[in-house]
């Protein structure tokens, strides 16, 4: 959603990212994630990438993953993994749903080089989700002659996040 913002006239390259600017960060994790499509179809622009910072210990264990990627051609390795995944993963507690914050970059760099950044906090994922869902069909109900395929900022403006609870303004440099 913070691609919308940026949308540049004379085309451009736009990433979505957390904060990698501080000294020694390695983004370790990349993956696409709906924000790239929706931002896609919000902006146009086609080369949006998303970075994801796995914390230490998650970095660790997929360096150590590569170790064992040979026995994941077994079935019976992959369903063993399955359920040990199952018995000892955890979804966040409580007190991370109704206090954990998300921090966020977007940025954004037309074909003239020129660079846009914003950034903005926000609760964490499955509180954000929550709300911006309640948020969309909220806004479905009210106004039903809404219909078809819509990004969120396609269908209630490019300032929708902004009016989520618990979410910063977006502060642009």
């Amino acid at each position: 959603m913070l691609a919308a913002r940026f949308r540049s006239d004379d085309g451009g390259y736009a990433v979505l990212s957390t904060d990698r600017q501080g000294p020694g960060y390695r983004c370790k994790g990349i993956g696409r994630i709906a924000t790239q499509d929706t931002a896609y179809f919000s902006t146009g622009i086609p080369n949006i990438e998303v970075y994801i910072p796995p914390s230490s210990a998650v970095a660790r264990s997929m360096s150590q993953l590569r170790l064992i990627m040979p026995l994941l051609r077994y079935q019976w390795v992959i369903k063993l993994l399955k359920r040990v995944v199952g018995a000892t993963m955890k979804g966040p507690g409580q007190a991370l749903i109704d206090n954990g914050t998300c921090h966020l970059v977007g940025e954004v760099r037309n074909a003239k080089g020129e660079v846009r950044r914003a950034r903005m906090s926000t609760p964490n994922g499955y509180r954000l989700t929550v709300d911006g869902m309640l948020m969309a069909v909220t806004f479905l109900l009210e106004n039903p002659e809404h219909k078809g395929f819509h990004t969120p900022t396609m269908l209630m403006g490019a300032d929708c996040v902004e009016r989520l609870p618990g979410v910063s303004p977006i502060a642009f440099s």
